[in-house]
């Protein structure tokens, strides 16, 4: 009777673990972002490390930058890659500051996002979520990580997120920002669209 139950207990321990296995193995790698099916339970991991290209003011941003846009996010799909999440964004180019684009649409790499019921965050700047619109100052991506993709400058320094509702006109004080985190010198003090001087 011993026997029976040891081998009954070794035969569903092996039976999950075989489950188990397939199961991870066959999960994928990439996650559509969906933040508003995160729930209460979900965690947050909050990174932070030194900026590879630091930016203290908007000229220093705007000579820097290959590209310079006004956006809006589509759809992003957040994904690991070498123990670290990152997200790639599909944007909707609404206006060209500078460079040249004969698309409407562009991909947008940042780090951080949502992936397996956690959110990612670098410095306190999340990734672009559906809807948001910004000014963001861009960099062909060259790299491992995904191709035919642009990244932010200065890692966030170079995103800039309208406050929901605000206007983009400029010229009359309109086109509200969210707080600028992680952004240092004159870049602190951009509370509006008129303060990046985009038309000089």
């Amino acid at each position: 009777m011993k026997k029976r139950i040891i081998s009954i207990v070794v035969t569903t321990t092996i039976i999950t673990g075989v489950l188990v296995y397939f199961n991870v193995i066959n999960h994928s790698n990439s996650q559509d972002i969906e933040p508003a099916t995160a729930n209460v339970h979900d965690t947050k991991t909050i990174s932070s490390g030194d900026l590879a290209e630091g930016f203290e003011t908007v000229d220093e941003l705007k000579n820097s930058s290959e590209v310079i846009v006004e956006v809006e996010a589509d759809k992003g799909t957040s994904f690991e890659y070498n123990h670290a999440i990152f997200t790639s964004t599909r944007v909707k180019i609404n206006k060209i500051y500078k460079g040249e684009l004969n698309v409407d649409y562009i991909k947008v790499l940042e780090t951080g996002g949502f992936y397996h019921n956690s959110e990612n965050v670098l410095e306190g700047n999340y990734v672009l979520q559906s809807g948001e619109k910004a000014i963001l100052f861009l960099d062909k991506y060259i790299g491992p990580v995904t191709s035919n993709s642009y990244v932010v400058k200065g890692a966030y320094q170079g995103k800039f997120v309208f406050v929901e509702g605000s206007d983009f006109i400029s010229g009359d004080n309109k086109g509200k920002f969210k707080e600028n985190i992680g952004k240092f010198g004159e870049l602190q003090q951009v509370h509006s669209i008129d303060d990046l001087k985009l038309n000089n």
